[in-house]
This record gives C-alpha cells, sequence and structure tokens, in this order.
C-alpha cells in the first residue's frame, strides 16, 4: 500500500488497480467485521429501535 502515494495514476497499468481493488476489499471486511462485532454485543431487546415491536 506504500507504493500508492508514488504512483503514476495517468498510466496506472495493472498496480494500481490491482491494490486500489485490495485496500478496498480489506476496508469492506473491516468494516463488516466491526459491524457484526458491535451487533453481536448488544442484547436483542436493547438493540431494536424504541417502540418497535419484534
Amino acid at each position: 500500500m506504500a507504493f500508492l502515494p508514488f504512483s503514476d495514476f495517468h498510466a496506472p497499468g495493472i498496480v494500481v488497480p490491482a491494490l486500489l481493488a485490495l485496500l478496498g476489499l480489506t476496508l469492506s471486511v473491516r468494516l463488516t467485521a466491526s459491524s457484526i462485532v458491535i451487533m453481536g454485543s448488544v442484547e436483542p431487546s436493547k438493540g431494536a429501535a424504541a417502540g418497535a415491536r419484534l
């Protein structure tokens, strides 16, 4: 990932799109994992919206 700031975006070749795809995949996996942890740490009765019926 340290290569991206020094890369030429006018002629990216295959390296820049591959690194951007890898960066996007990494960020999406981390966001999904943190959401799963947050949702798993709350009791279902307290996690519902106020006044919502299950």
